[in-house]
């Protein structure tokens, strides 16, 4: 059963849920398979948004559901198999309105990377 809200998903989103739906059901998945061989993981989301979005926790974003998940396959690489594994995220968006509210968003959620070797804001 997935746990997003269908209703942040009216009015000309529904597409938008398969997306969210697969990040929400396999993103995490796919963390802990690589994870177990290989640091770090990378997810890479172009056109990120956020469009129409109207949680305010970004709960129907690309970009607030892939940071749950794949912080959930970090923590659970790290408490089920003792094993330290980064978690990279890079969301591109064009048009400045959205990049502010994603810039902001990602300010928030970011760790710094650069003491592991890294330029940018998400770890």
């Amino acid at each position: 059963m997935p746990k997003v809200n269908l209703t942040n998903y009216e009015g000309g989103r529904e597409h938008t849920y398969i997306k969210h739906y697969l990040l929400e059901k396999y993103l995490s998945r796919w963390g802990y398979k690589i994870g177990s061989a290989w640091d770090p993981l990378v997810f890479v989301d172009g056109f990120a948004g956020p469009w129409g979005a109207k949680d305010e926790e970004f709960a129907d974003a690309s970009f607030g559901i892939a940071i749950k998940a794949l912080n959930e396959a970090v923590e659970g690489l790290l408490k089920k198999r003792q094993r330290v594994v980064r978690g990279l995220c890079v969301f591109v968006e064009k048009a400045p309105k959205p990049f502010a509210k994603l810039d902001a968003f990602a300010q928030m959620h970011s760790t710094s990377c650069s003491s592991q070797g890294f330029k940018g804001t998400l770890c």
